[in-house]
């Protein structure tokens, strides 16, 4: 979870999921994704990611 990154009620994050700083994360997101933004929006997966 990145700093100031504001979750909204009945918001499910699955597993080994990055939330960017300053993200509004609503609604479902799936596991192993990265994502970020307002509203939050899938940018990447994780395995790339921690490959980098």
């Amino acid at each position: 979870m990145g700093c100031n990154a504001t979750i909204l009620y009945d918001t499910v994050i699955g597993d080994n999921v990055i939330v960017a700083a300053g993200s509004v994360v609503t609604g479902n997101i799936p596991d192993g994704t990265v994502v970020g933004g307002v509203p939050a929006k899938v940018i990447g997966d994780y395995e790339s990611y921690k490959e980098k």
